[in-house]
């Protein structure tokens, strides 16, 4: 159970947004993997809520969800 739970938590770590957003705008990177940001119209981002796991990209437009939140 462990091994799946490892392999689990591993896979969202590679297809994060985050992980995915720094090939795209440099400095993505540094943000937080577990943690759900909006983007500003200037550029800057808004920390909106911090996940317990981890998060799905809402897409454009939509707010992002986690997949368990930290009470």
């Amino acid at each position: 159970m462990a091994n799946i739970l490892s392999l689990l938590i591993a896979t969202l770590a590679v297809v994060s947004p985050v992980a995915q957003a720094d090939s795209y705008y440099p400095g993505a990177q540094s943000l937080d993997a577990i943690t759900l940001y909006r983007c500003q119209s200037d550029g800057s981002v808004e920390k909106v809520h911090e996940c317990y796991i981890g998060c799905i990209d809402g897409g454009d437009d939509n707010d992002g969800k986690c997949i368990a939140e930290i009470p």
